[in-house]
């Protein structure tokens, strides 16, 4: 992930849930493997940050919006 300024949210004291998209440049192929077919999608990955350890990875998400729907559409 290489934009620090995308949404995050603590789910608990411990637990922290960032929303990215990999920066497919930054890593080796190897490093990819988890993403699948999904590489150039969006996902939600939750972590333990006493660990560091990734607790769940979500793929795809929809896109990151900035913007409201417009006349109820969707995602």
């Amino acid at each position: 992930m290489e934009d620090w300024d995308q949404p995050a949210v603590w789910l608990d004291s411990s637990t922290l849930a960032v929303w990215g998209q990999l920066a497919t440049d930054m890593y080796d192929e190897e490093d990819a493997l988890d993403y699948g077919d999904n590489i150039y999608s969006s996902f939600l990955a939750v972590f333990d940050v006493q660990t560091g350890e990734r607790k769940k990875l979500f793929i795809p998400v929809p896109a990151y919006r900035t913007k409201p729907l417009i006349d109820g559409g969707k995602y």
